[in-house]
């Protein structure tokens, strides 16, 4: 390899170190963050996916353990971690499909919890 190629290479790694794409998959949602249709996260063996169809799924293990049953609520359908703490799912025309009902009355991040796969507040 040449002195070119070999700056190259070192050129496009720390690029991709800069961009988001290129590193690990998020595994917190603060407040005001969505998740889009095909998005994710994940920690330890546990994926929180928004589906194409609208679906929240928690999978552990690359089984499902829990979903929003929002399955034809609509396409394309995004999760937003409202300000106060409220998880909703959004389907592409902005209405509201699912909601967690909750209002903290302050922020909250959704994070990664040993045992419950994410949590949105210490209980």
């Amino acid at each position: 390899m040449g002195r070119h190629e070999i700056w190259l290479l070192l050129f496009c790694s720390l690029l991709c170190n800069l961009q988001p794409s290129c590193q690990q998959a998020y595994n917190t949602m603060f407040s005001g963050d969505s998740l889009l249709s095909g998005q994710y996260l994940t920690f330890s063996n546990n994926v929180l996916t928004m589906q194409s169809v609208c679906n929240l799924v928690l999978k552990r293990g690359g089984i499902s353990i829990w979903s929003s049953d929002t399955s034809g609520g609509g396409k394309n359908c995004t999760l937003k971690l409202q300000l106060d703490g409220n998880l909703l799912i959004y389907s592409q025309n902005n209405t509201a499909v699912w909601s967690t009902g909750s209002n903290f009355q302050s922020s909250w991040p959704l994070r990664p919890h040993p045992s419950e796969g994410w949590q949105s507040r210490d209980l």
